[in-house]
């Protein structure tokens, strides 16, 4: 039911920054916003990834003492 609404809503923005499906992001303050989640996203995994690594490894050196 909403589909339509959706295609119609998506019709309209792409005339209004002629045919750019990027120009959303590009002349607002949300492709800002985008971008600074993508890199605290991208950051917290690798803070993660090194505190596993830390664990296993304090873990494994445990095991063998």
């Amino acid at each position: 039911m909403r589909a339509p609404l959706a295609d119609e809503n998506l019709r309209r923005s792409l005339l209004l920054f002629d045919n750019n499906g990027l120009g959303f992001f590009a002349k607002q303050y949300v492709g800002h916003v985008l971008i600074a989640v993508i890199v605290f996203v991208f950051l917290e995994g690798i803070r993660r990834g090194r505190r596993t690594r830390r664990e296993a490894a304090a873990a494994a050196q445990a095991a063998s003492a």
